[in-house]
């Protein structure tokens, strides 16, 4: 049996397209932010105020970020791991500014390489191909208020299941596990039973 790709609305799409764009544009300035603090390094000493201002837009795009990754989450319906990941970030940028101007380089230099890191790791995530197909997460509460199955999993077309077990065949309401049991019998299209 074959798992046909979920149906992906054009609400995960805008806000996998809407997280892809900030989120990219914070990962090119995160990555400009040591290139200008070598070029201080190197001798290049307006860069450091070039580093410095470009600090102070990372503050505002990193909460740009966040507010992405919760829409791309909750009405797009991907995965909410890159929000923790944002709003750590996020909250951290004023720490990395302020370690900056206290020339506290053994911190700043750390912390800086860790939001580089986090900031990469979202936007590559939100770039890599096909990632809304991949990554959506099927609605799993139908009108009735009782969960459908996902895409891929279930009695294939036009077949009804034979109950072993003394549990009802749906799902409990509200419940998060399989839309199916390991133990229940599918017929196939001959009559024939076999385990699922």
């Amino acid at each position: 049996m074959t798992a046909s790709a979920p149906s992906v609305p054009g609400a995960t799409t805008a806000t996998l397209w809407l997280l892809r764009l900030v989120a990219g544009v914070q990962a090119v300035l995160l990555v400009g932010q040591p290139l200008l603090a070598g070029r201080f390094l190197d001798g290049d000493y307006p860069s450091l105020a070039r580093h410095g201002n470009n600090g102070l837009i990372l503050m505002g795009v990193a909460w740009l970020v966040v507010v992405a990754a919760v829409l791309a989450w909750r009405p797009g319906r991907l995965p909410g791991w890159p929000v923790p990941l944002a709003v750590a970030a996020a909250f951290l940028m004023p720490v990395q500014l302020g370690m900056g101007h206290a020339r506290f380089l053994a911190v700043h230099l750390l912390l800086g390489v860790s939001l580089v890191a986090a900031g990469v790791v979202v936007a590559l995530w939100a770039w890599s191909p096909d990632r809304a197909r991949r990554s959506y997460r099927p609605r799993t509460a139908t009108a009735q208020g009782q969960h459908a199955p996902a895409q891929g999993y279930g009695p294939p077309q036009g077949h009804q299941p034979l109950q072993t077990h003394a549990r009802p065949a749906q799902a409990v309401p509200g419940m998060l596990s399989e839309p199916y049991r390991q133990d229940q019998v599918w017929y196939t299209p001959d009559g024939a039973a076999r385990l699922r």
